[in-house]
């Protein structure tokens, strides 16, 4: 395999559908219940950036990476939970970094990709679970490093990148499946893409590496609030781009390569509470960025590539409990 898991959803009959870019840059699969791996399926297509993923309204998941010719080009299930994918089409256009992908409070899938302009050009589906797509829109921006996306609390998506200065930008919609504001500062001096997630009381909390390898954040001052506060240290040297993921009972947990290259994770103490419990190694040896997913009992599951492009698995053996950890 190459690059990093970073396609990893969970279904609603509980299976982990993990997409990932093989050596010859074609697109495998395959689906998990924790640790039962049934095989790699291909999707076919080739990909020359790593893969992002969402889940339709009908649940059927629909896969997006950068094609040989730099567009962008997606893959959906046949059905949902399937094993089965429909073919690669493209959505055209020329791209430089990995795309990002999420759903509308209407059920339209959107994409957003960085153009060779570094602004953030972005495409969606015109109907829920529909096959026909818009055309593509820039956002303008100047951008260094691929975009994450994520919901506010009343449906609006909102995108984090690292802009050319280095500092976090984003830019939100302005009404769930509306316009979309300009461009603003967060600040910071970050040298990671940023990962981003949702508080339990509903505040968006984003996290990236600083120019001290430790990782920072930076939280909404309250639900889908336009302010936000001042950045602050969570300690820890780093090599990576995190990952973020909420735990069955609302707390947030952090997820990072470290310097020995295993698994760290720092969480907080309690849900949407700005105090976190500290580092924890949960081992391993990873040459990549984290992927986790909640499995259906609630338990986060964590996926990474070895140096050996073998996947490393990891679950918690109970919800927001890791083996070993206190």
């Amino acid at each position: 395999m190459s690059g990093k898991p970073g396609v990893v959803l969970g279904q609603p009959g509980g299976e982990i559908d993990v997409f990932d870019r093989f050596t010859n840059n074609t697109v495998g699969t395959f689906q998990t219940s924790t640790f039962l791996f049934a095989g790699w399926n291909s999707t076919g297509g080739s990909a020359i950036s790593n893969l992002s993923a969402a889940s339709n309204p009908d649940d059927s998941l629909e896969a997006f990476a950068l094609g040989l010719d730099s567009a962008l080009w997606h893959v959906r299930q046949d059905r949902p939970e399937g094993v089965t994918f429909l073919g690669w089409s493209s959505l055209g256009g020329s791209f430089i970094t990995e795309p990002a992908a999420a759903v509308n409070a209407d059920g339209r899938m959107e994409a957003f990709v960085v153009g060779t302009d570094h602004a953030l050009w972005h495409i969606s589906k015109t109907t829920a679970n529909g096959s026909t797509w818009s055309n593509w829109d820039s956002l303008g921006g100047s951008l260094a490093a691929y975009p994450v996306v994520t919901m506010n609390a009343d449906g609006r998506l909102e995108v984090f990148a690292r802009h050319t200065d280095n500092a976090l930008w984003h830019i939100w919609q302005t009404v769930p499946g509306g316009s979309w504001s300009a461009w603003t500062s967060l600040g910071g001096a970050i040298t990671s893409s940023p990962a981003a997630v949702k508080n339990a009381d509903g505040r968006l909390e984003a996290f990236a590496r600083g120019t001290d390898n430790a990782l920072w954040h930076i939280s909404q001052s309250g639900a889908g609030s336009p302010d936000w506060t001042v950045w602050a240290p969570l300690g820890g040297e780093f090599r990576n781009d995190p990952a973020a993921a909420a735990n069955l009972d609302g707390r947030i947990e952090v997820f990072v390569r470290g310097a020995d290259d295993g698994v760290w994770s720092n969480v907080q103490s309690s849900p949407g509470f700005s105090s976190w419990s500290g580092w924890t190694s949960l081992g391993g040896s990873t040459d990549e960025t984290i992927a986790p997913v909640i499995t259906l009992d609630g338990r986060l599951q964590l996926f990474a590539h070895r140096f050996d492009n073998w996947i490393l698995t990891l679950a918690q053996v109970s919800p927001g409990q890791w083996y070993g950890a206190p």
